[in-house]
């Protein structure tokens, strides 16, 4: 007879964490592990991507391909100057699987270094990508206008060619902080699936929330609307990051002075029919942090209720680790735990768990969507 799964809920700590890609400029001293391309370049402990000089272009990419899939989480200090005829054009934060990866650039003025002139030839425009435009000059292309010049608007073509065009938008608004104010912001793009958010200043309500994934796409909010298509990700679920930027008749400096892109989690649930046993596996910790998988049956009560929020601490941990621990079978390979299922399936129960990222001061830093599986 199986064992009756009447435990409330366990829990699994990940003593060794998998390896994360991790991008951290705290200032732009060194421009060591990105690739600068047209006139792009170190100015002092920033990054310019473009001067305030008439129609300049350039852009910048990590140099290697970094994982989106399961979310991320980007922080960017930005700072325009020297304004000549109101400033213009603007740049952009891009998440791309274009044949040309780090090294792509296309047109100036109101392309912003992605899009492309309705001269230009065909697939001169960035393809399979997603851009978070930050708009600085008011102007109209393919029959759309901007809101304002002072714009936020997150444009694709799904793995077709993207472009400046508010058509191709998927969501976008002028916040009330002016951003070209020659004064130092700091934006955050917050990625999980289904769902990206772009903050400004303030890191915990968003200016603009936009439903996008991925593997699905979104929606294009200005007529005639429609669906577009997600994006054709490179293996592992990776792909290029970085920024583009440029001028036109009217100029200005658009300086990077920091940069941190962290890949998000995911817990991956997989139940083995010849050994019970429900195995727990995370991807997307922070090096060097605890990585603490917590596995409950009280679906009622997840994920807000009982152990799930940042609130979480070491003692808390270690509570819930010893309340689960009769449960869990002895540590495997890769230093995680795993859940001896009492019984065969069906067995008409489901699991609910989520993967945190604890810090060494015992703080929830990250955390994985909620995920389930059934037996």
């Amino acid at each position: 007879m199986p064992r009756s799964l009447s435990v409330a809920a366990v829990a699994a700590l990940c003593l060794a964490t998998a390896p994360a890609q991790l991008i951290n400029f705290p200032n732009f001293a060194s421009t060591g592990g990105m690739t600068l391309n047209g006139n792009a370049a170190q100015s002092g402990s920033n990054l310019r991507l473009v001067p305030s000089v008439l129609s300049q272009k350039g852009s910048a990419f990590y140099a290697a391909p970094v994982t989106v899939v399961n979310g991320f989480d980007t922080k960017f200090t930005f700072q325009t100057s020297a304004p000549s005829g109101g400033g213009a054009d603007g740049f952009t934060f891009v998440v791309h699987n274009d044949p040309r990866a780090d090294t792509f650039l296309s047109d100036h003025a109101g392309a912003m270094g992605y899009g492309a002139f309705a001269t230009s030839p065909a697939g001169t425009a960035l393809a399979n990508c997603l851009v978070v435009e930050f708009d600085t000059f008011l102007g109209t292309f393919g029959g759309f206008s901007d809101l304002s010049g002072n714009e936020i608007s997150v444009h694709t073509g799904g793995t077709g060619n993207s472009s400046q065009g508010e058509g191709f938008s998927i969501g976008r608004v002028t916040p009330t902080v002016t951003f070209s104010n020659a004064v130092a912001h700091t934006a955050r793009i917050h990625y999980v699936p289904g769902t990206l958010r772009v903050y400004l200043d303030n890191m915990t309500t968003p200016v603009l929330t936009v439903p996008y994934n991925f593997s699905t796409g979104g929606n294009y909010i200005l007529a005639p609307g429609g669906a577009v298509g997600g994006l054709s990700l490179l293996p592992g679920g990776t792909a290029w990051v970085g920024f583009t930027a440029s001028t036109g008749g009217s100029f200005e400096n658009y300086d990077l002075q920091s940069w941190t892109y962290e890949p998000g989690m995911l817990l991956n649930l997989a139940y083995d029919p010849m050994t019970f046993v429900v195995s727990l596996a995370d991807v997307g910790g922070n090096p060097g942090d605890l990585c603490f998988n917590v596995l409950t049956l009280n679906g009622g009560a997840f994920p807000n209720g009982w152990f799930y929020g940042v609130d979480i601490n070491v003692v808390e941990m270690a509570q819930i680790f010893n309340l689960g621990a009769p449960f869990l079978t002895a540590l495997d390979a890769n230093g995680e735990y795993s859940l001896l299922v009492p019984g065969v399936p069906p067995l008409g129960v489901t699991f609910y768990g989520v993967a945190l990222d604890i810090s060494a001061a015992g703080l929830v830093v990250k955390s994985s969507p909620p995920t389930s599986l059934t037996l």
